[in-house]
């Protein structure tokens, strides 16, 4: 159930050219945009988000049973050919049966960066 979700939510992102691990490519990613040089500052904060309590993970499940059964997502993945209909049902009931779980608990971290490049001033004149 939770290990197929993840298998197939990874592939609907990939098919539609978005990358649900991006906190692993960040530094690369701002390397090869040129942000890594002595010319820019880059800050990087962090959060870490949990749903620990029984009533977060009760919403959490609710919430990812609904989005990976009756949403744009459960369409594409069916339509990608990433799984059937029934295993969208499956991985729905797998996500409702986690949040009520007295030992469910989820977390993960945000990440967000900014650069500030030191841009010359455009010339006027």
């Amino acid at each position: 159930g939770m290990d197929r979700w993840l298998e197939v939510y990874m592939k609907v992102c990939r098919s539609n050219g978005a990358e649900p691990c991006a906190g692993l490519h960040i530094k690369r990613w701002m390397r090869e945009a040129g942000l890594a040089s002595s010319s820019s500052t880059v800050s990087a904060w962090t959060d870490t988000v949990n749903y620990a309590s029984r009533e977060r993970t009760r919403e959490l499940g609710a919430t990812w049973a609904e989005r990976v059964s009756a949403t744009k997502l459960a369409e594409q993945a069916v339509e990608f050919g990433h799984c059937s209909r029934e295993e969208t049902l499956e991985m729905a009931a797998a996500w409702r049966s986690w949040g009520e779980h007295e030992d469910a608990l989820l977390y993960y971290t945000d990440v967000a960066v900014v650069a500030d490049t030191q841009r010359p001033l455009p010339q006027h004149g």
